[in-house]
Protein backbone atom coordinates (compact mmCIF):
# COMPACT_ATOMS: atom_id res chain seq x y z
CA UNK A 1 0.00 0.00 0.00
CA UNK A 2 1.57 3.25 -0.74
CA UNK A 3 2.71 6.09 2.29
CA UNK A 4 -0.47 8.14 1.04
CA UNK A 5 -3.09 5.66 0.57
CA UNK A 6 -1.53 4.36 4.47
CA UNK A 7 -1.54 7.54 6.05
CA UNK A 8 -5.06 8.59 4.50
CA UNK A 9 -6.91 5.98 6.40
CA UNK A 10 -5.02 6.21 9.78
CA UNK A 11 -5.91 9.89 9.68
CA UNK A 12 -9.55 9.21 11.25
CA UNK A 13 -7.95 7.60 14.24
CA UNK A 14 -5.59 9.91 15.27
CA UNK A 15 -8.55 12.40 14.86
CA UNK A 16 -10.93 10.61 16.82
CA UNK A 17 -8.24 9.65 19.18
CA UNK A 18 -7.56 13.53 19.77
CA UNK A 19 -3.77 13.72 18.15
CA UNK A 20 -2.13 16.84 19.27
CA UNK A 21 -1.06 19.30 16.49
CA UNK A 22 -2.80 16.31 13.98
CA UNK A 23 -1.11 18.67 10.63
CA UNK A 24 2.19 18.26 12.21
CA UNK A 25 1.83 14.84 12.68
CA UNK A 26 0.19 13.55 9.42
CA UNK A 27 3.29 15.32 7.51
CA UNK A 28 5.69 13.82 9.46
CA UNK A 29 4.19 10.51 9.30
CA UNK A 30 3.66 10.53 6.04
CA UNK A 31 6.99 12.24 5.18
CA UNK A 32 9.06 8.88 7.31
CA UNK A 33 6.98 6.75 5.06
CA UNK A 34 7.79 7.89 2.22
CA UNK A 35 11.34 7.99 2.52
CA UNK A 36 11.10 4.52 4.11
CA UNK A 37 9.42 2.96 1.00
CA UNK A 38 12.10 4.78 -1.38
CA UNK A 39 14.85 3.43 0.43
CA UNK A 40 13.41 -0.27 0.82
CA UNK A 41 12.71 -0.04 -3.30
CA UNK A 42 16.18 1.60 -3.32
CA UNK A 43 17.83 -1.65 -0.97
CA UNK A 44 15.65 -3.80 -3.67
CA UNK A 45 16.74 -2.58 -6.81
CA UNK A 46 20.19 -3.15 -5.92
CA UNK A 47 19.54 -6.87 -4.62
CA UNK A 48 19.32 -6.45 -0.92
CA UNK A 49 16.10 -7.19 1.10
CA UNK A 50 14.39 -9.43 -1.07
CA UNK A 51 13.05 -12.73 -1.46
CA UNK A 52 13.02 -15.49 -3.57
CA UNK A 53 15.84 -17.51 -5.81
CA UNK A 54 17.42 -14.01 -6.39
CA UNK A 55 18.12 -13.02 -2.29
CA UNK A 56 21.12 -13.23 0.01
CA UNK A 57 21.44 -14.12 3.51
CA UNK A 58 20.00 -11.66 6.40
CA UNK A 59 23.42 -10.98 7.84
CA UNK A 60 24.81 -10.49 3.96
CA UNK A 61 21.62 -8.00 3.52
CA UNK A 62 22.56 -6.31 7.38
CA UNK A 63 26.22 -5.65 6.37
CA UNK A 64 25.00 -4.04 3.21
CA UNK A 65 22.92 -1.56 4.60
CA UNK A 66 25.34 1.01 5.90
CA UNK A 67 26.66 1.57 2.56
CA UNK A 68 23.33 1.58 0.93
CA UNK A 69 22.11 4.28 3.17
CA UNK A 70 25.13 6.33 2.21
CA UNK A 71 24.34 5.76 -1.55
CA UNK A 72 20.90 6.26 -1.06
CA UNK A 73 20.84 9.54 1.21
CA UNK A 74 24.29 10.41 -1.90
CA UNK A 75 21.09 10.03 -4.47
CA UNK A 76 18.75 12.35 -2.81
CA UNK A 77 21.15 14.50 -2.68
CA UNK A 78 22.24 15.20 -6.04
CA UNK A 79 18.81 14.79 -7.18
CA UNK A 80 17.76 17.85 -4.99
CA UNK A 81 20.81 19.59 -6.31
CA UNK A 82 19.94 18.83 -9.85
CA UNK A 83 16.16 19.94 -9.14
CA UNK A 84 16.95 23.14 -7.61
CA UNK A 85 20.20 24.45 -9.25
CA UNK A 86 20.13 22.78 -12.25
CA UNK A 87 17.33 22.90 -15.50
CA UNK A 88 16.70 18.95 -16.23
CA UNK A 89 15.30 15.72 -14.54
CA UNK A 90 15.72 15.56 -11.19
CA UNK A 91 16.17 11.48 -11.00
CA UNK A 92 18.00 10.27 -13.75
CA UNK A 93 16.24 6.26 -14.22
CA UNK A 94 19.67 5.08 -16.12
Amino acid sequence: MSPSVWSNLIGPVRLVKGTPQLRWNFAVSLSFSTLSTAFNYFAMRRGTLIVGDQRRTFFHDLIMLPALFVAFVTMVVRAARRRFFTRGPAISLL
